[in-house]
């Protein structure tokens, strides 16, 4: 998801906004201050906010109980996403953790709505109000990921029911997002049909088309799986990684660029096996000619720290979810240091991309 803005942590986990949440927020904001005022606008976009950060971090926490860590939450127009570090080992690890977001919001939803019988008469009216729409918010948003279709959470929740009958996880990726697309259109009938009898309802819309589509390509991405399934990374490998320091230009770079053989990528190192960073071959190649001999591989590597490392042995299935297709996929052999690289170029051969 580009064009994020990050926002700080939670519980160690980068929280990352997309620019159309603040689209979503200020539309919010208007609607409410016109109705309740702008205190009581503010309180409510920081509370609908929240309520969907709530419902990202139940998946993270629950998650962790299977360890299972989370790069990061994004949060974004229609919702939010955690970053899971891989999949879930279990059909039961998957439920759980699937069911743990709309049980968050459900949770969030009846707290709201305790505060609102509780106080209402004793406190503004605006405040109770507000109290009353952030558990209408939170309860519908808990209902409607439950919706028995993928990528909604109430369709990972099939996966993993399917996954647990008949032990076929792409099997069972296929029959809940099939399932998706058609939820997905059956939303956007309903929203049509709302629109038609006179109740403005575009989210309700674009809502359905997104989970439809947003099927349609779990669909593809099942049967890319079914297609690699049986892929080891050491069949894709290309051994040696060439290093150079950081304070390396550009330009003395591009002239020892057979160093980097097919492995298309130079590891930034500031000293015997302590690697700082990499540069991916294609980078080199995006900065001016004429800057070439100020720029230095510090200035355009990307950290250590965001590369995915994986095993030899390893299945490519297990790491496509963490990998991005234009990055290096480090690989380290048992007991020795990193050697070894699936190239982005062959990654993206072998999937077809």
């Amino acid at each position: 998801m580009g064009a994020t803005l990050s926002i700080g942590r939670l519980a160690g986990t980068p929280v990352r906004v997309h620019w159309s949440l603040l689209i979503i927020a200020g539309v919010l904001a208007a609607s409410l201050s016109s109705a309740l005022g702008i205190a009581a606008a503010l309180v409510g976009v920081l509370g609908f906010v929240g309520s969907i950060v709530a419902h990202e971090v139940g998946h993270a926490l629950t998650a962790r109980r299977y360890g299972i860590g989370t790069t990061s939450i994004d949060l974004w127009a229609l919702g939010g996403l955690a970053r899971l570090e891989r999949e879930a080992p279990t059909p039961r690890s998957e439920a759980a953790i699937a069911a743990a977001g709309p049980a968050s919001s459900m949770a969030v939803g009846m707290l709201s709505a305790a505060v609102w019988f509780l106080l209402r008469g004793r406190i503004g009216w605006e405040w109770a109000s507000l109290a009353g729409w952030l558990a209408a918010v939170n309860i519908a948003l808990g209902v409607f990921n439950m919706l028995p279709g993928s990528p909604l959470d109430g369709g990972r929740v099939v996966r993993a029911w399917r996954w647990s009958r008949h032990g076929d996880r792409i099997r069972a990726m296929r029959e809940a997002s099939r399932i998706g697309i058609v939820v997905g259109w059956l939303v956007a009938g309903v929203g049509v049909l709302a629109s038609l009898r006179g109740f403005s309802s575009p989210m309700i819309i674009v809502a359905g088309v997104f989970i439809a589509m947003s099927a349609r390509v779990e669909v593809a991405a099942a049967d890319l799986r079914a297609e690699v399934s049986d892929v080891r990374l050491s069949e894709l490998m290309w051994w040696g990684i060439a290093e150079a320091r950081p304070d390396t230009t550009v330009a003395q770079m591009r002239a020892q660029r057979s160093r980097l053989g097919a492995a298309e990528i130079v590891a930034i190192s500031d000293g015997p096996g302590s690697h700082v960073g990499f540069v991916v071959e294609r980078d080199l190649d995006r900065v001016p000619v004429a800057e070439a001999d100020d720029v230095l591989l510090a200035d355009i590597m990307t950290g250590w720290d965001s590369v995915v490392v994986a095993r030899p042995e390893d299945l490519l299935v297990s790491v496509l979810d963490r990998i991005d297709p234009h990055r290096p996929l480090i690989v380290v052999p048992c007991g020795a240091a990193v050697s070894a690289v699936v190239p982005p170029s062959r990654l993206r051969a072998r999937l077809g991309i």
